[in-house]
């Protein structure tokens, strides 16, 4: 008999919605290598999932709009993930980021820039609680600081905040930077 575990709702809901994108991504991709790639992230985890329970959670997903069942002609039912399921896997995702380190600094630091509408003041807000979650040092209220390249980690974050057009990522070398180079021991 297996031994079933025990964990928390939200990392069973996104192991199944994980299986799924991992679908949409193989679906996508044209390259051999990035679906042996994408195959390898899907966690070892999936074996254990009982039958009955993939059901539960798929039934309780569909109720939520996270997946939809689609009836093939053959008798078998197809799991999609909607928009809005996509949305709350990466919301998911955003709550286990870490920024990138490494040993050694390329001398460059990465602004993260933005000037967001005060329309948009919870992404403003949720933004800047974000970055300082992760990190990053506070040069201005709108201008953040990381010494090693997370481009495509803020690129996530503004995505899944719908902050598109009001972020920019640089890099730089500045002059005058003991107290960014203080905050990070550098």
């Amino acid at each position: 008999m297996k031994k079933s575990v025990r964990l928390p709702k939200n990392i069973w809901v996104r192991r199944f919605l994980l299986i799924l994108m991992a679908g949409i991504s193989l679906s996508l991709s044209r390259s051999p290598r990035q679906h042996i790639r994408i195959l390898k992230s899907i966690p070892k985890e999936w074996g254990k999932f009982e039958k009955s329970h993939i059901y539960r959670l798929s039934d309780s997903l569909k109720k939520k709009g996270y997946v939809d069942h689609r009836n093939l002609k053959d008798g078998e039912v197809r799991i999609e993930i909607t928009d809005k399921g996509r949305k709350y896997f990466n919301r998911l995702e955003l709550e286990d980021m870490i920024l990138p380190t490494k040993n050694i600094w390329d001398n460059k630091w990465r602004l993260i820039l933005f000037d967001i509408p005060e329309t948009r003041r919870r992404g403003r807000d949720a933004l800047r609680k974000k970055l300082k979650e992760l990190g990053c040092c506070e040069v201005q209220k709108s201008i953040f600081a990381w010494p090693y390249d997370c481009r495509k980690e803020i690129n996530f974050i503004v995505d899944v905040f719908n902050l598109e057009n009001y972020v920019i990522y640089a890099e730089a070398i500045l002059d005058s930077d003991s107290r960014i180079r203080k905050f990070f021991s550098i």
